[in-house]
């Protein structure tokens, strides 16, 4: 039980605080990449893309 104190809990606590983190390194690389793709575009294709990212999440606002 000592030992379990000083690493900062089970395994299996420390699989559950790593998903967080890897979830965020997962968005982060999806977010490089349709930041990529949105520099592509036109303005005419930014304004159908960001139509359809308002629609999907109508109560937040694009942050390209």
């Amino acid at each position: 039980m000592a030992v379990h104190l000083i690493i900062g809990g089970t395994p299996t606590s420390s699989l559950r605080r790593q998903r967080p983190r890897r979830a965020m390194l997962t968005i982060a690389k999806r977010r490089a990449r349709i930041d990529e793709f949105y520099a592509t575009l036109s303005s005419e294709q930014r304004a159908r893309f960001d139509a359809l990212q308002q629609a999907a999440s109508p109560e937040k606002p694009h942050t390209w």
